[in-house]
């Protein structure tokens, strides 16, 4: 004998439609937490990325400070031995170029440390980006509009957002799921086969047969189960609500933080550009006086040590704005 049995399920109160749409929706909540993953992990490479040049920047104008104090150190040397400085105007110099030098290794132990995290988020074996990122390049270029909307349009992309509806959704529908088990449920189930007490003749058209039957299914007695149920739903769903409404909120104050950061660091760094493009003009006037005997030549150096801290300060905030891009 071979049977073959089949039923049909005559969904009328939306039990079963219910339970589909839920499953739908934790699919694409779980869909949703991928891409948060995903977002995440090259939000972090984009940043870690950029901290990397921006450091590079920092360390050349290290390097190049370092270069100058050098020479300076030179020149009040010869000055020294030619009774034309004192040895105040020696230590000074010699305290400016350790200070200076000092600085150089900070960068570089960064510069090395965020190299190695980029490594790791790319899943490579450390050294493996040493060539093809050590020679420093400057940030590319940030853009000055960003397609961003309104910062509720913005959030709805988030796919934290997302998941949180979904799940949301998937509550709700769980509770129709539930509430479908006070109503009857219609059945047809059906039976086909073959059957002979031979097996040459199982084959035969008179070894078919089948059976057909309607059942019905109400948990009459059972409607306590089914009313806890239904209220365990509610309150599933009462704490999905709350996930998704406190969700809402904690993007909703990303983004606008991410904004307002991003506004203020822009600000900053027009500033700094202004600040360090007056600085130059300042060393070229005193380049000039110096060579002219007006100025004395530890004025000429203090010109060329602010020159260095407004491009570093200027690096520093490039690098910040960068980061308040990918933030966003």
């Amino acid at each position: 004998q071979v049977d073959l049995d089949a039923s049909w399920e005559l969904d009328i109160f939306g039990g079963v439609r219910r339970a589909e749409e839920a499953s739908r929706a934790e699919l694409a909540a779980a869909s949703h937490d991928l891409h948060a993953v995903l977002v995440s992990l090259l939000g972090e490479l984009a940043g870690s990325y950029f901290d990397l040049r921006g450091l590079q920047q920092r360390l050349a104008i290290a390097e190049r400070t370092v270069t100058y104090q050098q020479a300076t150190l030179d020149v009040i040397t010869e000055q020294v031995d030619a009774g034309i400085a004192d040895a105040f105007d020696l230590e000074r110099a010699r305290n400016l170029r350790a200070n200076a030098r000092a600085h150089v290794p900070e960068l570089q132990a960064q510069v090395h440390a965020t190299m190695r995290r980029l490594e790791v988020l790319l899943g490579a074996m450390p050294g493996t980006l040493q060539a093809e990122l050590q020679d420093a390049r400057p940030l590319p270029p940030m853009p000055e509009a960003l397609a961003v909307g309104i910062p509720s349009q913005t959030l709805r992309r988030r796919p934290d957002v997302q998941a949180a509806e979904r799940r949301l959704a998937a509550a709700t529908a769980r509770i129709g799921e539930a509430t479908a088990d006070l109503f009857p449920r219609f059945s047809l189930t059906g039976q086909v086969g073959l059957q002979s007490q031979r097996l040459d003749e199982l084959g035969s058209g008179d070894s078919l047969f089948w059976l057909v039957g309607p059942s019905v299914r109400w948990p009459l007695l059972d409607f306590g189960r089914v009313r806890a149920n239904i209220a365990v739903q509610d309150a599933r769903t009462e704490q999905a609500l709350a996930i998704y409404e406190g969700t809402v909120l904690q993007a909703l104050s990303d983004v606008e933080v991410a904004l307002v950061r991003l506004a203020r660091d822009r600000r900053r760094v027009a500033r700094l550009t202004d600040a360090h493009t007056a600085a130059e003009q300042a060393l070229h006037l005193a380049e000039e006086r110096y060579r002219s005997g007006v100025l004395e030549f530890l004025d000429l150096l203090d010109s060329q040590r602010t020159v260095d801290d407004a491009a570093d300060a200027q690096a520093r905030g490039e690098q910040s704005v960068a980061s308040d891009v990918v933030a966003l």
